[in-house]
């Protein structure tokens, strides 16, 4: 391949005489072909996963040897500190509900149903994602609160006690600091602060996550957060809200423009992701975490494919 860029164990190859012109980003356990003309993931495989269901397939019958997906997870994956994928979850709260969000439209959200749980019970909701991979963060949305039609706050700090091991990025609106339990880190969403408000950021002194949230017109909130990084934590979201539930797929050109200008932030993806390519596609361009809803109901990404792909 002519590769014209290495980033450590991560090579870049163009094929600008190919239809359609495109590249390959390689990794170790990954290769993604991206289209130059606008970005577009055209194909991402998980050279892991073959082996893994080859292996499946074929030599479960010898005893010696079947361990070997978990060995080759181990081998392969994170053979010097490669920057794998943390999958967050994610639990809208509506009217007491788990909802299902669907590209932003939160009036029109459902309580859940879902092959993966049939009850919206919060508690049913984290029990289901937990039978799936042993998480360790979750993101929290109160809806109500965001929208400013009432809150959940008793039934969130019900959530906190009964989970104290977990910690949960909760998003309920504006937020102003104040004394949380440990296992509770505020979501600052761009959506809810006005330009006034900004100042209030520093009593944070950096300890929230912020997201950036895009609607369908562009940019949601005040500007300033988008173009001034002296306002961001270590992680910043970046939203896309009418890609959520969508089965559009991630934003992967926003969030490539991001990761280019600002190399030094650790950036989530949100909105969009349906399946485990989409994952590996966000891998390519060094985005290290990833927050998931539909993909865990639909069970198109399970506990196989996480355990390939996440951070532990």
């Amino acid at each position: 391949m002519p590769t014209i860029k290495r980033f450590r164990m991560v090579s870049l190859c163009l094929y600008a005489d190919h239809h359609p012109p495109h590249f390959h980003i390689v990794g170790v356990d990954f290769q993604v072909l991206v289209r130059i003309s606008d970005l577009t993931v055209i194909k991402a495989v998980s050279l892991l996963l073959r082996l893994r269901h080859w292996i499946q397939a074929h030599c479960l019958n010898y005893p010696l040897i079947r361990n070997a997906p978990q060995i080759l997870s181990t081998c392969f994956l994170n053979p010097s500190g490669i920057i794998l994928v943390e999958i967050i979850p994610v639990i809208d709260l509506k009217d007491g509900h788990v909802v299902h969000a669907r590209c932003g439209n939160r009036s029109m959200y459902l309580p859940v149903n879902s092959p993966l749980c049939r009850s919206s019970d919060v508690f049913d909701v984290v029990g289901a994602f937990l039978s799936v991979f042993a998480f360790k963060t979750f993101y929290l949305a109160d809806l109500n609160a965001i929208t400013g039609q009432g809150d959940h706050k008793a039934l969130i700090n019900s959530i906190l006690c009964a989970f104290p091991e977990l910690i949960f990025w909760v998003d309920c609106g504006y937020q102003r600091h104040q004394v949380q339990p440990a296992n509770y880190l505020p979501v600052l969403g761009s959506e809810c602060y006005k330009p006034q408000q900004l100042a209030e950021l520093a009593d944070f002194n950096k300890n929230f996550i912020l997201s950036l949230d895009y609607g369908s017109n562009g940019p949601l909130g005040a500007g300033a957060l988008f173009s001034h990084p002296d306002y961001w934590p270590d992680k910043v979201i970046v939203m896309t809200l009418d890609r959520v539930g969508s089965q559009q797929g991630a934003d992967v050109g926003k969030l490539a423009g991001y990761c280019r200008d600002y190399p030094d932030t650790q950036f989530v993806a949100a909105g969009g992701i349906r399946h485990v390519d989409d994952v590996l596609a966000l891998q390519a361009l060094g985005v290290g975490h990833a927050l998931l809803a539909s993909a865990l109901h639909a069970k198109t990404i399970g506990s196989q494919e996480i355990s390939a792909i996440a951070k532990f």
